[in-house]
């Protein structure tokens, strides 16, 4: 994580974050935010920051509120220790008086595009994990529409895309 310069944050904006999924980096990544949230309310600088980090689990065997995440099937020790470092820096973002929103996406129902691509027959794959969309906004949402027009967008973009490839994949052949 190489934070970008001072400068950059002074203005408005949207920014968006998507960290390695690493204990390490997601926390030095939660202490920046917070810190430029705050820096940037006390300016009057309107600023939204959407990161996106993968669901912590509330408790043992329980998901967060929206998520299939864990039902026993992921449950091992090395995503346990993950989760458990993880979860500082999760209820950092999501504790903070700037978070606006919480969107869990639910595992297999949201999708990205898999770094090794160009190794496999398919581009898209479908997750296997929860994932959790944080918007931090120094100011409210205007109206309630805002916020809902605002996730409907969020996860028609995130939507799997792997069973319509892989459907036109069988269709072509």
């Amino acid at each position: 994580y190489h934070p970008p310069c001072e400068e950059y944050f002074q203005k408005s904006g949207w920014f968006e974050a998507n960290p390695p999924f690493c204990p390490g980096y997601e926390t030095q990544l939660a202490r920046r935010i917070c810190g430029l949230l705050d820096k940037l309310s006390k300016a009057g600088k309107e600023a939204t920051f959407v990161v996106v980090v993968p669901t912590v689990r509330c408790g043992k065997n329980l998901a967060a509120p929206g998520s299939n995440h864990y039902n026993g099937a992921h449950d091992d020790s090395f995503a346990a220790t993950v989760h458990g470092a993880a979860s500082g820096s999760f209820n950092m973002l999501i504790g903070h008086e700037c978070c606006r929103s919480h969107i869990v996406l639910k595992a297999r129902e949201h999708g990205y595009i898999e770094g090794s691509q160009h190794l496999r027959p398919t581009q898209y794959k479908e997750s296997l994990y929860s994932t959790s969309v944080i918007v931090m906004r120094t100011k409210m949402w205007e109206c309630e529409m805002q916020a809902a027009e605002f996730e409907r967008d969020l996860r028609e973009a995130f939507a799997s895309k792997h069973r319509l490839e892989t459907e036109k994949r069988r269709i072509a052949c």
